[in-house]
């Protein structure tokens, strides 16, 4: 999330058993072409090839025109400097917001995703802490529980700075706030939370 000139660095190429995956979704933000693609080895990209055409004939065809402007350099890059720009706003308002919980609520700043583990200190398990934030403060938040992390909730603050100031400002300190219990609190204040990609 540093600058906006900066490209991860790839695998890919440096030795023969390196598969690359990628895809239009989660850098590029144009997850409804459902376009993605894999580089490696020309024998194991037929391989894929042939599976991948038992599931699907084809992409669509306006989805592969768009995807491909989209690729160009120049839109590439403007695509990913607004998207970096996005996620940077957003963790500034997601650090104040977890600031004002007042302990309540603990995650460290990931790397390079907008996902994100948020550890609360609750005695709820992360299922009814989600519902409870869904049905008290109209937002949906994944419960942990679903990627293997009970006590965390997985929360995406990649949507620039209105959608995330309108999200984080519907969740009030009382809706973590009902369910605290004094142990939970010390151990939210030990733990450590973590980004996800998936």
């Amino acid at each position: 999330m540093s600058g906006p000139s900066d490209r991860a660095r790839t695998f890919v190429g440096s030795y023969d058993r390196v598969i690359g995956v990628d895809s239009m979704s989660k850098s590029y933000g144009l997850s409804g072409l459902r376009i993605g693609w894999a580089v490696g080895p020309s024998q194991v990209i037929r391989d894929l090839w042939r599976r991948h055409e038992y599931a699907a004939i084809a992409t669509g065809r306006l989805d592969n025109i768009v995807a491909g402007i989209a690729l160009e350099e120049a839109t590439s890059t403007r695509i990913l400097a607004r998207n970096r720009a996005a996620m940077r706003e957003g963790w500034a308002l997601f650090e104040d917001w977890q600031r004002s919980l007042g302990g309540l609520v603990r995650a460290h700043r990931p790397m390079a995703t907008p996902l994100v583990f948020l550890r609360f200190a609750t005695s709820l398990d992360s299922v009814r802490a989600g519902h409870r934030i869904r049905t008290g403060a109209s937002t949906l938040i994944c419960p942990g529980e679903y990627f293997g992390f009970d006590g965390y909730l997985r929360m995406n603050f990649g949507f620039g700075r209105d959608p995330v100031r309108r999200s984080t400002g519907r969740v009030p300190h009382r809706v973590f706030a009902a369910g605290v219990c004094g142990r939970a609190r010390r151990d939210v204040g030990r733990g450590s939370a973590t980004a996800s990609t998936r």
